[in-house]
């Protein structure tokens, strides 16, 4: 009997959902039937070999910065006693080595989990207003960055809430707060969180001058713990310095959106700087004007999660991160969390390496 190499999907945690099985030049990446909403990772996440059924390998699944290996022995329906002995005596030595392999290349990157969510100002579906509920969305998904749209701050509608300070508090992150209009008796705009320390931060009114309602792009720099430099990234004490921007697009017209998206592309290109994009474009994907943006720029999502979140909605999302295309990153894992109630938005959250 001739050993057989095989897949075998696994599946991790609803955290880091990723269930891949690869080799290079051995096994390939497999996306598990029944979960499309995943990416397959990269060969970073798990080593394995497989004879005669039986398949022996660790994972190695990234949180934020820190890995954890797991062991994996799996059977599948046909195996032999020949093969399962060579397994037993060789194959702990070759995974070893393989495993070895795959945490020194995982531990050069830095990983980034983003979430971009439009939170309606904290009223869910149900019509009710509750900043908790939203901060127990994000809560779950662990984010490093989180773009958020349509936040109040002070307004009376939501009880004179600073919606950005009180998400900072109750997550235990970094929150700016961007001012797009004046509104009932206080503010409305954007705001991101960081878990990372913000060394500055920028408020853009976007054009054209006359709009129906002013829009705007947030943007700040964050220092991502890093023990690398690089001659062409700028760095500080805490590490490797990105810009991550977060915006909200016209509805109303698609020439205002136009305007709006060439204005953003000409100020996130100003420099080389890694820079991540997140927001409510209020585009869809088949939009020529999506289509145009990304000659420069990169969408993380995952088609197939996608195509399945959107059966209800036909018409598409809306709702994007991108990356600069000559930015270094690489997508790991991206997906649409499908929560229905807490706001008239589901968020999408991506797992970066860089």
């Amino acid at each position: 009997m001739n050993p057989r190499l095989s897949i075998t999907p696994l599946e991790l945690s609803p955290i880091n959902p990723v269930r891949v099985i690869m080799v290079p030049g051995v096994l390939r990446a497999h996306r598990q039937p029944g979960y499309g909403n995943t990416v397959s990772s990269s060969k970073r996440h798990l080593t394995a070999v497989s004879f005669g059924g039986w398949h022996f390998g660790t994972i190695l699944t990234p949180y934020r910065n820190l890995f954890q290996t797991i062991p994996i022995t799996m059977k599948t329906k046909t195996h032999s006693v020949l093969w399962m002995s060579i397994a037993v005596f060789c194959i702990p030595c070759i995974c070893a080595i393989l495993s070895k392999t795959a945490c020194a290349e995982a531990e050069s990157k830095t990983i980034l989990r983003v979430m971009c969510y439009n939170i309606q100002h904290g009223r869910g579906m149900d019509e009710v207003v509750n900043l908790e509920r939203t901060a127990r969305v994000i809560r779950e998904w662990k984010p490093d960055l989180v773009a958020i749209q349509e936040v109040d701050k002070n307004t009376q509608r939501t009880g004179r809430t600073d919606q950005a300070k009180r998400l900072g508090e109750m997550l235990e992150m970094h929150h700016v707060f961007g001012k797009t209009i004046d509104f009932q008796g206080g503010e409305y705009g954007l705001a991101i969180l960081s878990r990372f320390p913000i060394l500055e931060h920028r408020m853009i009114l976007l054009p054209p001058e006359v709009q129906q309602e002013q829009r705007g792009l947030q943007i700040v720099e964050v220092a991502i713990p890093d023990s690398r430099t690089a001659d062409s990234q700028r760095t500080d004490a805490n590490g490797r310095i990105i810009r991550f921007a977060n915006t909200h697009l016209s509805h109303f017209s698609q020439e205002e959106r136009a305007v709006q998206f060439a204005k953003i592309d000409e100020i996130l290109s100003a420099d080389g700087m890694p820079v991540i994009l997140a927001g409510d474009f209020n585009a869809r994907p088949a939009d020529d004007l999506v289509v145009q943006f990304l000659k420069n720029w990169r969408d993380t999502v995952d088609l197939e999660s996608d195509r399945r979140v959107a059966a209800d909605r036909p018409e598409g999302r809306i709702d994007y991160i991108f990356f600069r295309a000559n930015s270094p990153f690489t997508v790991l894992e991206s997906r649409t969390i499908e929560d229905r109630m807490t706001s008239d938005h589901m968020p999408i959250v991506s797992v970066l390496a860089f």
